[in-house]
């Protein structure tokens, strides 16, 4: 999705303008991802002094792997972002923060392409360690079943392994 930064900055808005985002790249190389579905975006933009602001909403469902029992299960993202642009600066930096403590991003052209701010706004917000549901119980640690299917009976046995020693000499 392109913006012309310019035309906003001067008065142009923009109001709940919708795109569809491949987010295929950002979701291939995350292990907890199996699949997404394809993301939408609506966002606001309009100038605020000599910045370009930019708002919105990115939705997508993903498929991802529970972090305890390793199960897959899909879970909806509803990501909001916001962005600022600013043109002709001559510090030179990409990135700068601005008084009110706002991530300003430096614009090398009029046009700019929106994909890689709102791609990295969903990088950040794919959980990561998730879980299927919050009371998850996991795997066994012995036998490997799955606790949330069934009660597998094992005994977990929670020793330190510095009194190994002093156990085998007792076992002897």
């Amino acid at each position: 999705m392109r913006i012309n930064v310019r035309e906003i900055i001067a008065g142009r808005r923009l109001k709940q303008e919708t795109a569809e985002l491949d987010i295929s790249d950002v979701v291939r190389h995350n292990p907890n991802v199996l699949s997404a579905s394809g993301a939408t975006v609506v966002l606001d933009a309009w100038g605020e002094g000599k910045y370009a602001a930019v708002t919105g909403r990115i939705t997508c469902d993903v498929e991802l792997v529970c972090s305890r029992c390793l199960t897959a299960f899909r879970h909806p993202l509803e990501v909001p972002f916001e962005e600022y642009f600013e043109l002709d600066r001559t510090d030179g930096d990409e990135e700068t923060e601005d008084d009110d403590g706002r991530l300003v991003h430096a614009a090398k052209s009029d046009v700019i392409d929106l994909d890689p701010y709102l791609k990295e706004n969903i990088a950040v917000a794919v959980p990561a360690f998730p879980l299927c549901r919050e009371d998850c119980r996991g795997l066994c640690p012995v036998c490997g079943a799955d606790r949330n299917v069934k009660d597998c009976g094992c005994r977990e046995e929670h020793t330190d392994p510095r009194w190994s020693a002093l156990k085998d000499l007792l076992e002897s």
